[in-house]
C-alpha cells in the first residue's frame, strides 16, 4: 500500500488511513480484488473521477481551454486493482510479443533516451549519400479523452485478451461519470461515453495497444516509427525527387486512419 499515494479528496477512506491499517485491509481488499476478477465486474463506486484542472503555466489567459491541464482524482481503493490487473497484462503482452516494439512510453526499462538514441542512430546509419531521411513529428491532442470504447475492445480481443479478462477491461471502462471542479465552482456529475481515465495504473497500457496498429500504416511505406506514449517521430529515407511525394502519400493515410480509430 505504501506504493500507492494519492486519490480522490472526496475519499471517506483516504490513503493515510489504509496505509496505518493496512494489516486489518489488506485481507479484506484481496478478497475484492478476487471477487472482481472472479466476476469480471469493477465496482461501480469507483468509476467516478473528480477533474482538477491547474494552469498549465502561471500568467497564462484563463478563458482558454487549452491552458489547463485536467487531472484525474480517482478512488484511492481502486489503484489496487488497477495496478494488479496491469502488472498481469504488461506480462501477458511482454511474454506473447504483443508491444509494440516502436513504443518506449509507459514500459519499464524504456525512456525518452531510449526513443531520442534510436532515432538518431537510425537517421546516422542511412548508407546512401543520394538518401535524405525525413523526420516527421506527430503529437495526437487528447489522445487518452478520444479512445473509443468498441475499438479498444477488438484492440484487446486481437492482442489476445478474451473471455472473463475482456469482459473486465469493458467493466472497468463503461458506466464512469466525472464532475469537474474550478474553484469555487463544481459542475454536475456527467457520463462518460470514450476516453480511459486519466490517473489510472491501467491506462497507458491501454492507451499503448490502441495505438499499436499506427505501426502497420507507417510500415507500407516503411516509415520507421519510434513513439513515447502519443509523442511520435515517423522516420523516412527517401530520394530528394522523391520526398514530396512520398511524404504527402504517407501522410494522407495517416490522417484518414486517424478518424477511424477514433482520434
Amino acid at each position: 500500500m505504501n506504493t500507492i499515494h494519492s486519490g480522490s479528496p472526496y475519499d471517506p477512506c483516504t490513503h493515510h488511513i489504509l496505509n496505518k491499517a493496512s494489516s486489518i485491509i489488506a485481507p479484506q481488499l484481496r478478497k475484492i480484488i478476487s471477487s472482481s476478477f472472479e466476476s469480471a465486474t469493477f465496482s461501480e463506486s469507483w468509476k467516478h473521477a473528480e477533474i482538477n484542472a491547474p494552469l498549465k503555466k502561471s500568467k497564462t489567459d484563463r478563458k482558454d481551454l487549452k491552458n489547463f491541464r485536467p487531472i484525474a482524482l480517482l478512488p484511492f481503493p481502486s489503484k489496487f486493482i488497477e495496478k494488479a490487473v496491469n502488472r498481469q497484462l504488461t506480462r501477458f503482452l511482454k511474454e506473447n510479443c504483443t508491444l509494440d516494439p516502436s513504443q518506449s512510453g509507459f514500459r519499464s526499462n524504456h525512456s525518452t533516451e531510449i526513443a531520442l538514441i534510436t532515432a538518431t542512430d537510425y537517421i546516422r546509419t542511412i548508407p546512401d549519400k543520394d538518401e535524405t531521411s525525413a523526420l516527421i513529428f506527430l503529437d495526437l491532442l487528447a489522445a487518452f479523452d478520444t479512445i473509443c470504447h468498441h475499438t479498444l475492445r477488438s484492440r484487446l480481443s486481437n492482442a489476445g485478451i478474451h473471455d472473463r479478462a475482456l469482459d473486465w477491461v469493458t467493466s472497468f471502462l463503461t458506466g464512469r461519470t466525472q464532475i469537474v471542479c474550478l474553484p469555487p465552482f463544481r459542475s454536475e456529475a456527467t457520463k462518460i461515453i470514450c476516453a480511459v481515465p486519466q490517473g489510472s495504473f491501467l491506462s497507458p497500457t491501454l492507451s499503448n495497444i490502441y495505438m499499436a496498429l499506427l505501426a502497420n500504416i507507417t510500415g507500407s511505406h516503411n516509415l520507421n516509427i519510434i513513439s513515447y506514449a502519443d509523442d511520435t517521430q515517423l522516420i523516412l529515407s527517401l530520394t530528394k525527387d522523391s520526398a514530396k511525394t512520398n511524404l504527402q502519400e504517407e501522410m494522407k493515410d495517416i490522417v484518414e486512419w486517424m478518424p477511424q480509430t477514433q482520434f
